[in-house]
């Protein structure tokens, strides 16, 4: 395989925008809003993928997928602090 300029720009530009801009809202998310509520957001990660692919890319949802973010959401809710 051939390595491509445009391939290694796409890998820094990534790696620019997930340590450059992530990584500082996660650590004011942390500071700001708690360690239980960010870690929230790491479970909707999986949700907005399933809905962002089938609007953007027409990918089919199975009933797997909907059981699981079912699962996700009542995991959410059980977790959350009281």
């Amino acid at each position: 395989h051939m390595v491509t300029w445009e391939g290694v720009g796409s890998i820094i530009v990534l790696g620019l925008f997930a340590s450059g801009i992530a990584v500082p809202v996660i650590f004011y998310a942390l500071y700001h809003i708690g360690t239980i509520t960010t870690v929230f957001a790491s479970y909707l990660f999986p949700i907005f993928s399933m809905v962002f692919g089938y609007i953007i890319l027409g990918e089919m949802v199975s009933e797997t997928m909907v059981y699981a973010i079912v699962l996700i959401m009542v995991g959410m809710v059980l977790g959350r602090e009281p």
